[in-house]
């Protein structure tokens, strides 16, 4: 079990154990419970984010392709390609063009980055059970403000983004 909440002077957590189960190897046998240890997102990552994704995603029409934007960003942590870290993925040079330290820290995409940041890192603990909004080799971005489109390599063509169902936003 996990429990956030959202503090007027940042972010504070309290964690338990988190118990989630395996994939099942064979159907006859039972799930077996893993162990996932907590972690508390870096604030800088979490404000990063937040404020990439109120320049680049704000004005889509799906929560899905916001979150896809954090995703985007995560992949880009994981390849070899880019920088290693999240401020240095934002922050690289003629990259997330509607990325500012400006940009206002919004209440909405701070707990989407604080989610998505802690479910990246279930992820790399082996927790079979991390639903993405875009699948893991999406590194490419591109977006006119309405809507976001994203590949696995650049420049984007239409006819190679991933597609997001637009009738069905879980937000």
């Amino acid at each position: 079990m996990k429990l956030r909440r959202w503090m007027a002077g940042g972010l504070a957590a309290l964690a338990l154990a988190v118990q989630v189960p395996t994939v099942r190897a064979e159907a006859d046998k039972p799930l077996e419970p893993i162990a996932v240890e907590y972690w508390n997102p870096p604030r800088e990552d979490v404000e990063a984010l937040a404020r990439l994704v109120w320049g680049e995603a704000r004005g889509v029409k799906t929560r899905a392709e916001q979150e896809a934007v954090i995703w985007c960003v995560l992949n880009r942590v994981d390849s070899p390609d880019f920088p290693d870290t999240v401020v240095g993925v934002v922050t690289q040079r003629k990259q997330f063009t509607g990325y500012s330290r400006k940009n206002p820290l919004e209440r909405e995409f701070l707990l989407m980055a604080d989610e998505i940041l802690w479910l990246w890192h279930k992820e790399k603990q082996g927790c079979p059970y991390i639903e993405r909004c875009l699948p893991a080799d999406y590194c490419y971005f591109a977006g006119n403000g309405k809507t976001n489109r994203f590949s696995t390599s650049w420049p984007i063509r239409r006819s190679e983004c991933y597609r997001f169902d637009t009738k069905k936003d879980p937000a």
